[in-house]
């Protein structure tokens, strides 16, 4: 029988067996029946992703996000694709209108992780991906997105031993940071004439830090 419903289930049978293709033929189908239907259509954009098929994911979610703007899952989709296309700020620019509506939102995080990685900028990367261990201690994808940061930082031990941004990182995201052992990593970093986007990074978030502890 050709009702959406059964052709929606057999598409997410074969792509739950990593038959992609196969599953994008019967969303496609059940597309056609029901056009209007916004759930097929994000989940028929969602296998173009996993099938590679980009350029037709985009073009999906952004017919999804010219009907409903607010759309969550098709403005998710469609900040994975920037960061996959290189355009990072403005993969950024929809994980932070995201966070406007909930600060709570772990996927909104964990993408801001995966495009400040993508840019090589780990302690920027870290700290979102702890901001989602925060609300979600045992969130797998920040775990594992941190154990992959930890082992490449592993791998530059020489160069922290100079300039530890990363400690730094961890140590203002304790409840009561070290402020001046915090001071001190930067003083380090600043005599051994290291300045890149990490420390300016750690920077920014110690003076902020700084100014809230003012206003208290």
């Amino acid at each position: 029988p050709n009702l959406p419903s059964v052709l929606l289930l057999h598409g997410l049978l074969a792509r739950n067996n990593k038959q992609n293709l196969m599953a994008i033929e019967w969303f496609e189908k059940a597309r056609v029946i029901a056009p209007d239907d916004q759930s097929i259509a994000l989940v028929l954009a969602a296998t173009y992703e996993m099938a590679n098929q980009l350029e037709k994911a985009a073009s999906l979610y952004q017919q999804i996000l010219e009907k409903n703007p607010h759309d969550r899952t098709a403005l998710l989709g469609q900040a994975r694709l920037f960061k996959l296309q290189g355009k990072f700020d403005q993969s950024m620019a929809i994980y932070h209108s995201l966070l406007a509506n909930g600060l709570n939102d772990v996927d909104a995080y964990n993408g801001l992780g995966w495009v400040k990685a993508a840019q090589n900028n780990l302690t920027a990367a870290s700290y979102f991906f702890n901001q989602t261990l925060k609300i979600q201690p045992q969130n797998e994808e920040a775990l594992l997105a941190l154990n992959k940061i930890k082992a490449t930082l592993a791998q530059e031990l020489g160069s922290t031993q100079l300039c530890n941004a990363d400690k730094g990182l961890r140590l203002l995201n304790q409840d009561n940071p070290p402020i001046a052992q915090i001071n001190d990593i930067l003083k380090q970093c600043a005599f051994n004439k290291i300045d890149n986007r990490d420390t300016q990074f750690l920077h920014g978030l110690l003076a902020r830090k700084e100014a809230q502890n003012n206003q208290e």
